[in-house]
């Protein structure tokens, strides 16, 4: 059973979940980075949902997403990340976000 996910909601508690600081300072490379690849997590790995469902320009998209994919994070139409595991997904979400911003390497 698949669970249906209004977007502009998770949208905005991704925003708020961001603003705690720890993911920069809002529209900082690393909190745009975090925004994108949670917003993938919702519409799939599309440039143009996720710029329409977050409001950021599509080059700053484009631009994560080439990075997501380059470091297989995203394939094809699918979100590769375990970022919704109560224990580790924070940390699994900090990797990534770190490899999209050419910090780590994911193998």
């Amino acid at each position: 059973m698949s669970t249906k996910v209004d977007i502009p909601t998770a949208i905005a508690e991704f925003r708020k979940l961001l603003s705690t600081g720890e993911w920069g300072v809002p529209e900082s490379a690393e909190h745009n980075t975090a925004l994108v690849l949670l917003a993938s997590a919702c519409v799939g790995p599309n440039v143009r949902k996720i710029a329409g469902a977050t409001g950021l320009p599509y080059d700053v998209v484009a631009h994560i997403g080439a990075q997501a994919r380059r470091h297989k994070i995203w394939r094809a139409d699918k979100v590769c990340a375990e970022w919704d595991d109560e224990e580790n997904g924070g940390i699994a979400l900090a990797c990534d976000v770190a490899c999209v911003m050419g910090l780590l390497t994911r193998k």
